[in-house]
């Protein structure tokens, strides 16, 4: 489908779970480090935007909730 026939909402849901979709791989990556490595601080960063950014364009299309869960 092309983006044109899309409605803007569908194009900032679309976008949004891009945003999740990075987020995974975030965890997905210090989930592989081994314990003793760490979290790169500016992972932690990378992910505590994209959590915002979500949270701010969830709002945007009028999805509420109360927190996101937190995957383990």
């Amino acid at each position: 489908m092309k983006r044109k026939n899309l409605t803007n909402k569908q194009i900032r849901a679309s976008e949004t779970l891009v945003l999740r979709f990075r987020l995974n791989c975030l965890h997905a990556d210090s989930e592989s480090r081994s314990r003793d490595a760490g979290v790169p601080i500016r992972d932690i960063w990378e992910a505590h935007a994209i959590v915002k950014e979500i949270r701010r364009r969830l709002g945007r299309l009028g999805i509420f909730y109360l927190e996101m869960k937190n995957e383990k």
